[in-house]
């Protein structure tokens, strides 16, 4: 049993669900969900391919996404907040959705 402490927020960044401009953080992907289900959203723990060597630490934001087909813009599904990262894996809250994710929606980190 390792107790993992939960980053303390003041804040949270503004999500603007209409805006598809990319940040420049590492971008990333859903890699697995605890609990059985095929859809996720607000209050679910997810697990992303982001982890210490892409530069996520607890307490960072990370974009949800999902890209379109041809020019369109991307859909942003939500936002989310690490809680634990390890080398190259970490765990996130939904902290907020607008639609449901999947695995292997698109994640990137916020600056």
């Amino acid at each position: 049993w390792e107790v993992i402490p939960v980053p303390m927020l003041n804040t949270m960044p503004r999500y603007d669900r209409l805006d598809p401009t990319p940040s420049d953080g590492p971008k990333g992907h859903i890699v697995w969900q605890r609990d059985d289900i095929s859809a996720y959203g607000e209050g679910h723990v997810i697990y992303t391919d982001l982890g210490r060597i892409s530069g996520a630490s607890p307490g960072d934001f990370i974009r949800l996404y999902r890209p379109r087909k041809g020019d369109q813009p991307r859909r942003n599904l939500g936002q989310a907040v690490i809680l634990a990262v390890g080398p190259n894996t970490s765990s996130a809250k939904i902290t907020y959705s607008v639609v449901e994710s999947l695995l292997g929606d698109r994640v990137e980190l916020l600056n």
